[in-house]
């Protein structure tokens, strides 16, 4: 049942991603569930990422997302997903051209298309 799981990363991460798609707008029990899936897991990448984006959307809170992006690229520094949805924040939150470029370049060096 529902406790067996209350303890796996990826089951609470995919659950507040459902909860995020049935309803953007009601967006902080999603944020409490990414942070409780990184309670599980503080280098859980899938969590980071979406946690990050969430927070640069929601809360425009640029810094606090860009250490979650940069605590995702230290757990996986070979994972070009990472790079593309860094690359990604980058330009869409921060307005960064060079950064992003920076990132997807990496991405594509890690993961040739």
């Amino acid at each position: 049942g529902q406790q067996a799981t209350a303890f796996n990363p990826t089951e609470v991460h995919e659950q507040a991603m459902r909860l995020y798609e049935e309803d953007p707008t009601n967006w902080k029990p999603v944020e409490t569930l990414l942070r409780k899936a990184l309670l599980i897991n503080g280098s859980y990448t899938p969590a980071l990422l979406d946690y990050g984006m969430l927070v640069s959307k929601e809360r425009l809170a640029f810094t606090f997302a860009d250490g979650l992006f940069q605590r995702a690229l230290r757990a996986e520094p070979l994972n070009a997903t990472v790079f593309r949805k860094y690359g990604e924040f980058q330009h869409q939150h921060l307005g960064d051209l060079e950064e992003a470029k920076k990132a997807f370049e990496h991405a594509l060096d890690l993961n040739p298309q």
